[in-house]
């Protein structure tokens, strides 16, 4: 393996001043990558650091540099600590990974193999540091992960592969009505049908907030999501405070053109019965967050405001609706296609591998499948 420009140098910048300095040289790599993901935005990834300080140990971006000091490459690392069965290990994890979507190492095409191998080079340097370094939702479809499962194996590193997971999206080609004319004969009446039953009550009303969402927009959204299921089950983002703060940031932070927050409403009668947040980028629209009123689940009013969002990427030129999420049947409907992402796992220490691997890919699936077994064990521990 001879990677082009291998005799490329890099620096560490571990603090979020460091950080800023590097948007321009950020941006105009993204501009290089076709279809990124917004959660590999500079916006993006500055937000997270604001909002999860108190999970941050340390910063750790590798900037890497060719012999002309140009940066060709940036890998957003950080520490943080985590416990396993009262056990801590030291975790190297790259930044925005938890939420959303795919992560990346923000490198054009050309470079991403020279700079996955200055990276692994430079992150086992620091071996002292840390007991595990995670790459979680990495993006499968640049090769990462290939180029990542070969320098280890070359290097004769210790790594395991988890989690592969499914995105669908849909590739805007033609126009929105040869779009909709495509989808399925049942599934258009479906929408026909649901749209009526609405239509009977009232007035509906689409609204697209983009050029300056007020705080008004995004209050109106946290209300309707917690008070469905996800308020009840504890996952609405009004009962999440890194994400809630991380999503603030970003909506209250100037937009630009690499990352700009879109939220779209659908109103019957002027009462919110649909809400989105979905984040723009210079190709693509991706939906992070949906809501909807329970009372009008008969009308699927979350359905037909995807396919609303759907309609407006197609005349905006947009390339790429992206559902931003795990694949569910009902998306069959909207797309044919997928991107994939996988949990990339690099280990020092034979222990806590063997901690992570039964942890994670063995136990945990069991516990969560059996339940009182994990409050039969925690109820042992806690004696």
């Amino acid at each position: 393996m001879n990677p082009k420009n291998s005799n490329f140098t890099y620096e560490i910048y571990s603090n979020l001043a460091d950080l800023k300095l590097l948007k321009e040289d950020w941006n105009r790599i993204l501009n290089q990558i076709p279809n990124y993901f917004p959660t590999i935005t500079y916006e993006w990834v500055t937000s997270w650091v604001q909002a999860n300080q108190k999970r941050i140990k340390n910063l750790y971006i590798v900037v890497v540099k060719s012999s002309r000091y140009e940066v060709v490459g940036i890998i957003p690392f950080y520490f943080y600590t985590t416990y396993m069965w009262r056990i801590p290990l030291t975790v190297l994890d790259l930044i925005g990974s938890q939420y959303h979507g795919m992560i990346d190492v923000i490198a054009p095409p050309e470079h991403l193999l020279a700079v996955l191998n200055l990276m692994v080079k430079v992150i086992f340097k620091e071996a002292n540091h840390w007991d595990i370094s995670t790459f979680r939702r990495l993006n499968y479809m640049r090769g990462a992960t290939l180029f990542l499962e070969r320098i280890s194996e070359k290097k004769g590193l210790s790594f395991n592969e988890e989690s592969f997971i499914r995105i669908p999206y849909i590739q805007l080609e033609g126009s929105w009505e040869e779009y909709y004319e495509q989808r399925d004969k049942h599934f258009k009446k479906e929408i026909r049908r649901k749209r009526r039953k609405l239509e009977q009550m009232g007035e509906i009303r689409w609204e697209v907030c983009e050029s300056s969402i007020e705080a008004k927009h995004f209050q109106e959204f946290l209300i309707l999501e917690n008070k469905g299921w996800k308020g009840k089950k504890g996952t609405s983002l009004l009962q999440r405070e890194c994400l809630l703060n991380l999503y603030r940031n970003i909506l209250s932070s100037e937009s630009s053109e690499m990352l700009r927050p879109v939220i779209f409403n659908m109103r019957l009668n002027n009462e919110l019965i649909s809400s989105s947040v979905c984040f723009r980028t210079l190709d693509g629209l991706y939906v992070f967050k949906i809501a909807y009123d329970e009372a009008y689940h008969y009308a699927s009013p979350g359905l037909l405001l995807r396919l609303y969002e759907v309609e407006y990427s197609y005349r905006n030129g947009l390339k790429i609706y992206d559902f931003a999420g795990i694949e569910q049947p009902w998306m069959k409907k909207f797309a044919n296609r997928s991107h994939y992402s996988i949990d990339f796992i690099m280990y020092k220490h034979h222990f806590s591998s063997l901690i992570r691997y039964l942890g994670y890919t063995k136990i945990a699936p069991y516990l969560k499948k059996y339940p009182f077994i994990f409050k039969f064990i925690k109820n042992r521990v806690n004696e």
